[in-house]
């Protein structure tokens, strides 16, 4: 009798000791799991910039309760007054902040918006996340992007990067290729180009307590970070491909055996004047392309500037699109992403969209967020805004990329 009840002892205790373990493991995936990362997101519609930093950190205190900090995103107006933002956002939170002027908001909190500013705010005890800041870089990109890498952590391996630029002094393909060579041919870079809401006068950019031009900001990521992310615009390439026989950077002189001009002329009629709605798809490997937009012409030169690089040598096709067909691409850009996390539960997603976009969209400009929170759900904290350029590989393990009229869509977790 006695064994026995010393059996049952030895029983009992080991079945204690697995709730003790059990209980253990759960409580430790707990915390771990508030270590991770989390995005604190804000939104505020007051145009009065006292009036809008109380109410981002109101909204940014109740989410953040008692976890760290460690970096944030500001998207704002251009007509905002942006030094009192920083500053009262900096004071509050002690941490770095990047970002830059927009052409329109996107939050979870606050859907689709013009003339307002949102915040993001990573925090987590388990991750680590710096900023950057590269100056001057319409006079040099190269050396810009080079002492953003001297200001990365040492210690640590950098994993991804958000870069909100400088849009209207540089060549946004310079920035990429200068930042790639810095960290990396599949090194993946994400982020919008600064914006002013179309006067292509003077964009600004925001990192830690200054408002800058000609600069490029930048947030670095550290650590076992998942990624997905989707790619897609809504254009459709029409007509034959043809090669690029001569340009000069963002200035594409010929097309095939005819003149920029003439090219667009044949398929659009009229003097050749190109319009924005009809970007060059550029293929420079395989099947995917990316998007040139079209920007001014000069008739007498009979060459057409784009809001970008056109390689020589590469094949072009000229694309239009529709509405409907671009709110698809949206689509398909959130569930590329979702698709390709590979995790279970992502923390954060990021969107970034042309402004091009936003103007042939029009009263529809809304739609493009509402497809996003439907796919992603009412769980992820969301913030992204409406740039003159976006930056985004095509797939895993390709260069970074800079698009025209693009949908972005990033999603990001640590599990």
């Amino acid at each position: 009798m006695g064994g026995q009840t010393r059996g049952l002892d030895v029983t009992k205790g080991r079945a204690i000791d697995l709730m003790v373990r059990v209980w253990l493991y759960c409580y430790e995936s707990f915390w771990r799991e508030q270590r991770n990362m989390r995005l604190a997101i804000a939104h505020s519609v007051s145009f009065e910039a006292n009036e809008a930093a109380q109410s981002l950190i109101q909204q940014l205190d109740h989410q953040l309760g008692g976890e760290t900090p460690q970096a944030g995103l500001l998207f704002a107006a251009i007509d905002l007054e942006h030094q009192l933002l920083l500053r009262e956002l900096t004071d509050r939170y002690r941490i770095p902040f990047i970002g830059c002027t927009t052409d329109g908001e996107m939050t979870s909190s606050g859907e689709f918006q013009e003339d307002s500013c949102c915040v993001g705010i990573f925090a987590g005890d388990d991750m680590k996340v710096t900023a950057a800041l590269g100056r001057n870089i319409s006079a040099d990109h190269v050396s810009a992007a080079s002492e953003i890498r001297k200001q990365c952590d040492a210690n640590l391996t950098p994993c991804m990067m958000i870069a909100t630029p400088e849009a209207l002094t540089t060549s946004s393909v310079g920035i990429m290729t200068a930042l790639q060579h810095e960290f990396g041919r599949s090194f993946p870079i994400f982020g919008g180009l600064a914006a002013d809401q179309w006067r292509f006068k003077q964009t600004v950019q925001f990192f830690e307590r200054e408002t800058l031009t000609d600069a490029l900001p930048v947030l670095i990521f550290y650590g076992n970070l998942k990624l997905g992310f989707g790619v897609a615009s809504g254009w459709k390439p029409m007509g034959e491909k043809r090669q690029v026989t001569q340009s000069d950077s963002h200035v594409v002189l010929r097309i095939g055996d005819q003149t920029a001009t003439d090219f667009y002329g044949y398929y659009l009629g009229g003097g050749g004047e190109p319009l924005g709605e009809y970007p060059l798809a550029v293929f420079e490997d395989g099947h995917e392309f990316y998007l040139r937009a079209p920007l001014q012409v000069d008739m007498e030169s009979e060459c057409v500037a784009f809001a970008g690089d056109v390689p020589e040598g590469a094949a072009v096709q000229i694309t239009h699109a529709t509405r409907d067909s671009i709110l698809e691409a949206a689509r398909a850009s959130v569930e590329q992403a979702k698709r390709t996390y590979p995790g279970s539960r992502p923390a954060a997603s990021i969107l970034i969209s042309c402004a091009a976009r936003k103007q042939l969209l029009g009263t529809r400009t809304v739609e493009e967020f509402r497809l996003a929170r439907a796919i992603l759900g009412e769980s992820i904290p969301i913030i992204g805004f409406y740039a003159y350029g976006e930056m985004s590989p095509l797939s895993k393990a390709e260069p970074s990329r800079f698009h025209n009229e693009t949908f972005v869509t990033l999603i990001m977790g640590q599990e």
